[in-house]
């Protein structure tokens, strides 16, 4: 047990935000990464997304890419145009890419794709090599 605890104080000094309109996605997630030790916010849409991104700069974003209104496509864009944002790490999370698709949105900006539904194991470890690669650790912090 005492093992998992290092593990557990690292995640909990990370930021994840959840965008996507579908709530039993959301909410899954949000507790999964939560017991994790990772700090978690949500939002049903990507402009409250957004807004939220911009207020809280998470270290990273989980977005939706089929959404009404506004496109996770989109509201990528915007992210990497905002400083507050732009250093996020932005997972692409959909339950409709191909492999070709999966390419195209590395190409935009996405740091990577997530299938919708993803193995609880898969989420978690697939998160924490997310932020463990990109050595989220503090830099987001420090250029607040």
């Amino acid at each position: 047990m005492g093992e998992n605890q290092p593990a557990r104080q690292e995640a909990a000094r990370k930021r994840i935000l959840i965008i996507d309109d579908d709530e039993a996605v959301r909410r899954a997630h949000h507790r999964l990464l939560e017991r994790a030790g990772y700090e978690v916010r949500e939002a049903s849409s990507a402009f409250a997304g957004l807004d939220l991104a911009r207020e809280w700069q998470p270290d990273l974003i989980m977005l939706d890419i089929a959404m009404p209104t506004v496109s996770g496509l989109e509201a990528l864009k915007v992210l990497k145009a905002k400083p507050a944002t732009r250093d996020a790490v932005i997972v692409a999370f959909s339950a409709f890419i191909t492999e070709d698709e999966g390419e195209r949105y590395r190409r935009i900006g996405f740091d990577d794709i997530l299938p919708k539904p993803v193995p609880a194991p898969e989420l978690l470890s697939r998160v924490a090599q997310f932020l463990r690669d990109r050595g989220v650790e503090g830099a987001r912090r420090g250029a607040t």
